[in-house]
């Protein structure tokens, strides 16, 4: 669990109804609606292309009445689309999502910053004005369209840049850090086809197409499986509907001011009615499952309150758009404070405990210090690469890089040393094994792992894996291990696996349903069937479709479990599990079908801290007290090609994992 992660998982702890905060601190619900504002989002991942600077195409939709033209017509924005307006002394910064600062124009050497967006700064070197991001990216805006600085570089600070070429105003070409390129075909200003080129502008594959109405609005995707989706619009830009290729759609109504009215959703998921009280600021969630939801906005559509249909509350406060104190419906506090790039550096739960988190001038993560006052160190080159992480337990990792910022080396605290080799694209193609053995690994020309070979200290080989594709699917058809044994794979148009077959003719076939369910699995065995509620939440288990051989699951208006019925083929007979939840989402016993239960006790920051049996009657049939330790002894060391996991077993005892990314 990285650091993060850690806040993520405290934070979610005091409020687990709240699905997602973005990073303007406005909450949605089903991941399609802000509640803050009732707009309808979009967000959508077309294609990744790894290396050693990776280029994600990501794309957003806000039926907001804000509406900009751009690479993907007029409701749809890219990171791509990013820009600066010079007026005068001031620069108007517009990202991928609408979110515009203005800033003051800096003078050479100088940085500049606005509030609301604290995790940008302004930079001036010579007459180039970049945008830099606490996450180390640097955007360069160097072509200049009228008074607008489009888009013109994105670089790491460790050598690896992609360029951003342009006819007038429209792009025409993308390279990329290892010498490949992207051939942009437009029309109207509009992106038609991506093409992905070798370094001598030869095709490779068509990363992605896209086809608009004549009013400039998307109609169609086509990029990798799971990435194709058609839209239908109003006469004014809202999202009426969006389906993919196989059973999932969502439909939409609005009011005037593009705010939902109503959604609904391929086998009645999802569905649900919002009404809006502009004067006191609120808005109304209704849906079957979770009944009636206030949610009470200030004026800058944070999210202030929310009201459940039980009567649960919790309390939001803000300051400059970031979360510094969050009420639960038991009534905890947690506190926050931030820095100037808004990092937490401080977490308070009651008053009781703290944890802090220290930063350097570019906001990279240098001291976490956890309620018990345990410290963790990490050290940085000058290039922003990690270098060493130090724990409490007196340990050290040191980390080695390639000039391009790849990762070359790990020298673990007993000495032990692993190296990383990489090729031209940035792909890892050997592992230098601490005892002495190696992992090599090829791949065809579309970046896919073919071959992985492991050689043994003493020069004999494991044994090869081989991975066969058909034409430009991005998962193999078909997979070789050591002993020559092949198991076929068989996916459908949205890219879900829908069959295995291994070296003895055993097949597996699997089925989904809309919103990428899976609904059948058949062995030869027999056949699984699974049911689902309208928020895909798992409620029925059976075989063979046998309603007397099933296992049945209900849930709570917040999501919960809080029954398991299990009926079995003899004698017709059933078992009951139910679970209680307190009102803070944690739960607080399970009665198992024969009367007995276990009940749950936590301590002021939600820690268990006992677990008790008692009988059928209610008397107490054991204690297990639980002696707590931090939130995790676990630290996460992110680079560009591999995470660690360090995982603490004992005060002098640890184990780690190197785990490529994929």
């Amino acid at each position: 669990m990285n650091i993060l992660e850690r806040q993520q998982s405290l934070m979610n702890a005091f409020d687990l109804n709240v699905r997602t905060a973005s990073s303007e601190g406005r909450f949605t619900q089903a991941e399609h609606i802000e509640m803050a504002t009732g707009y309808v989002l979009e967000r959508r991942t077309d294609f990744t292309l790894s290396g050693r600077l990776p280029l994600l195409h990501k794309r957003f939709y806000h039926s907001g009445s804000m509406m900009s033209p751009g690479l993907l017509g007029t409701r749809w924005r890219c990171l791509w689309d990013m820009s600066l307006l010079l007026d005068g002394e001031s620069v108007t910064f517009t990202d991928e999502q609408y979110n515009q600062g203005v800033y003051d124009l800096p003078v050479a050497g100088h940085k500049s910053r606005v509030s609301h967006l604290p995790q940008w700064r302004l930079l001036r070197r010579g007459d180039d004005l970049l945008m830099r991001h606490v996450d180390g990216l640097s955007y360069r805006f160097g072509h200049a369209f009228g008074d607008r600085l489009l888009l013109s570089r994105i670089s790491d600070g460790k050598g690896n840049e992609l360029t951003f070429t342009y006819h007038g105003a429209v792009l025409s070409h993308i390279s990329l850090a290892d010498g490949r390129q992207i051939r942009v075909d437009t029309d109207l200003g509009c992106i038609k086809q991506l093409t992905l080129l070798t370094p001598q502008a030869l095709p490779i594959q068509t990363l992605a197409r896209y086809e608009y109405n004549p009013l400039g609005y998307m109609t169609s995707c086509r990029a990798d499986p799971g990435a194709n989706f058609d839209y239908r619009y109003s006469r004014n830009g809202f999202l009426l509907r969006s389906s993919d290729l196989s059973l999932t759609w969502l439909e939409f109504d609005y009011d005037v001011k593009g705010r939902a009215l109503a959604i609904r959703g391929a086998e009645e998921r999802f569905n649900a009615q919002l009404r809006y009280d502009d004067e006191q600021g609120v808005v109304y969630y209704k849906s079957a499952r979770y009944g009636i939801r206030h949610y009470y906005t200030d004026e800058q559509n944070n999210i202030t309150r929310i009201v459940f249909s039980n009567g649960d509350e919790t309390i939001n406060e803000w300051w400059d758009n970031c979360l510094i104190a969050q009420i639960n419906a038991r009534g905890e506090p947690c506190q926050f404070t931030y820095n100037d790039f808004g990092q937490v550096t401080a977490m308070s739960i009651q008053g009781d405990k703290t944890w802090e988190y220290s930063y350097d001038d570019s906001g990279r993560l240098t001291q976490y210090t956890n309620s018990k006052g345990e410290i963790w160190s990490y050290r940085y080159d000058n290039k922003g690469n990690l270098v060493s992480v130090s724990d409490p337990f007196l340990m050290q990792w040191f980390y080695q890089y390639t000039s391009l910022g790849q990762l070359a080396w790990i020298i673990s605290p007993d000495a032990s040393q692993t190296g990383y080799r990489y090729n031209r694209l940035g792909q890892l193609v050997t592992i230098l094994l601490a005892d002495g053995g190696t992992v090599v690994f090829h791949y065809d020309g579309l970046g896919r792992l073919v071959t992985r070979c492991q050689t043994l200290a003493d020069g004999s080989k494991e044994g090869t894996q081989f991975w066969q594709y058909k034409f430009g699917m991005p998962y193999p058809c078909a997979w070789v291990d050591e002993e020559g044994q092949q198991t076929n794979f068989a996916y459908d148009c949205d890219g879900h696996l829908i069959g295995v077959t291994n070296s003895q003719g055993l097949k597996h076939d699997y089925e989904y349903g809309a919103f990428d369910t899976l609904i059948s699995h058949v062995t030869p065995q027999g056949r699984s069937c699974y049911q689902y509620n309208h928020d895909c939440q798992l409620i029925s288990v059976s075989e063979a479709k046998q309603i007397s051989d099933s296992s049945l699951y209900f849930h709570s208006y917040q999501g919960q479990a809080v029954q398991a019925v299990a009926t079995q083929p003899v004698m017709s007979q059933q078992s009951r599990v139910v679970f209680t939840y307190d009102a803070a989402g944690r739960l607080e016993s399970k009665t198992l079908a024969d009367g007995t239960s276990v009940h749950f006790y936590y301590d002021a920051i939600g820690r268990l801290v006992q677990q008790q049996s008692r009988t059928k009657e209610g008397r107490v049939d054991a204690n297990i007290p639980l002696e707590c330790n931090d939130v995790v002894h676990q630290l996460k060391v992110l680079s560009p090609d591999v995470a660690l996991t360090f995982e603490y077993e004992k005060l002098a005892q640890n184990s780690w994992r190197p785990k490529q990314n994929s």
